[in-house]
């Protein structure tokens, strides 16, 4: 007998077209006439339900009162097939949580090989170091609120132990260098919000997260996938690709998860209509200095960056930069206003460019500054890009949403 419960939110029996959140015991409500259950209190909540408008077991609150239906509850998990398009850290990270939960998950990757994991620190001691190590991206900040979903979905040790936990967090004066506010990090962030603030380099993240990737059968990378959209219907759950330029196939699959980044494919098949993504207005200069050779700088100001390793937030007129460590590395990156037009005069892709042009656009700020950006010979220039928000980012027949950047790419200092 299949046995239904009571919502914990208005003590009721669900309608024959609605189910409960097993964790917050209120009304999941069908979305499309396939595939979703979106909370009815919360529109940004999704759960994966069968055809004919039955859900998992495991979506049933545990300590809710029971109400007979007299219907079997099948074990779909197993069956239940879903794809992900992009094997970025959205992507990966989704897929070892569903992965985990008992679903069976393919992620298709359109590049060959997945370059951020082939380049994590392993250029570290050759001349192209800065080119090589930052073309695919530099350090990113892991704050408690997505430590704690590492740690739901099993993985928070593997990347806490790749990682560095910063100390303090500073913000600073771009001009004087005086200290405006200084927060000590530990233990307090951990205390406070059960969680640690990391700091890691964004191929050193993707590494840990394949390789657990790897140890779970129930997921199957494809690399060198590439979609044709024009055969696919994301809408019914049907994806047409080939693996490396070969014979396209056609494979159909119960829930298409789109993330495969701002430049995202899966975003335009969404609205159906190119919607490419918009220069933000700020550009971001990113570079790594090694640690030695900080302090082998006479400046001597600047050891205490490598020795007492903590975020510092130099914050200046319309622009600001952060630094932080990254096993023996300061990972330093400059935000300020574009020169380009909104209308994206200028290359949208990071390039390479001189020491000498970065010293010029900061000629301003503190001793400190000026000194590490001595130490650069080039560095990348990264025009942030940003898209539109959407008004809905799951296609109404319910088979297919977006995460990540492909729904909404924004200013990397936005985050919190």
């Amino acid at each position: 007998m299949r046995v239904r419960k009571l919502c914990g939110y208005c003590k009721q029996a669900p309608r024959e077209d609605r189910e409960v959140d097993r964790h917050t015991n209120q009304h999941l409500v069908p979305i499309g006439a396939t595939t979703l259950w979106r909370r009815s209190d919360d529109s940004h909540i999704l759960y994966p339900r069968l055809l004919g408008n039955e859900s998992p077991a495991s979506h049933l609150g545990p300590d809710s009162t029971a109400v007979a239906m007299g219907t079997s509850e099948p074990d779909f998990k197993g069956t239940f097939h879903i794809t992900i398009i992009g094997a970025g850290l959205a992507g990966l990270v989704a897929a070892i949580a569903l992965a985990k939960s008992g679903y069976k998950v393919t992620i298709l990757e359109r590049d060959s090989e997945l370059r951020e994991v082939r380049r994590a620190y392993t250029t570290k001691d050759t001349p192209t170091f800065t080119k090589a190590f930052l073309q695919w991206g530099a350090g990113i900040q892991i704050p408690s609120n997505c430590a704690k979903v590492l740690r739901e979905v099993g993985i928070l040790n593997q990347v806490r132990a790749r990682s560095t936990q910063p100390r303090t967090h500073s913000v600073l004066s771009y001009k004087s260098g005086a200290t405006l506010s200084k927060q000590d990090m530990i233990p307090i962030i951990e205390t406070a919000f059960g969680a640690p603030h990391l700091v890691i380099h964004r191929a050193v993240f993707q590494k840990v997260l394949v390789q657990q990737v790897e140890t779970l059968p129930a997921i199957n990378i494809q690399l060198g996938a590439i979609l044709d959209p024009t055969l696919s219907d994301f809408g019914r759950g049907s994806i047409c690709f080939s693996i490396d330029g070969n014979e396209t196939k056609e494979v159909t699959t119960d829930l298409i998860i789109g993330a495969d980044g701002e430049r995202s494919m899966c975003r335009e098949i969404l609205l159906g209509r190119p919607d490419p993504p918009k220069p933000s207005g700020y550009v971001a200069y990113r570079l790594l200095i090694e640690g030695s050779k900080i302090l082998e700088s006479p400046e001597t100001s600047l050891h205490d960056l490598v020795n007492d390793p903590g975020v510092n937030v130099w914050q200046g007129p319309e622009s600001h930069a952060v630094s932080y460590m990254l096993d023996g590395i300061l990972n330093l990156v400059l935000f300020k206003p574009s020169a380009s037009s909104s209308s994206g005069a200028s290359s949208l892709k990071p390039e390479l460019v001189s020491g000498e042009e970065l010293r010029s656009q900061f000629v301003e700020w503190e001793p400190r500054i000026q000194a590490l950006l001595g130490l650069v010979v080039d560095c990348i220039k990264w025009e942030i890009l940003e898209t539109e928000e959407l008004k809905e980012w799951v296609h109404p027949d319910g088979h297919f949403v977006l995460m990540g950047d492909s729904a909404h790419a924004m200013l990397p200092f936005l985050y919190a």
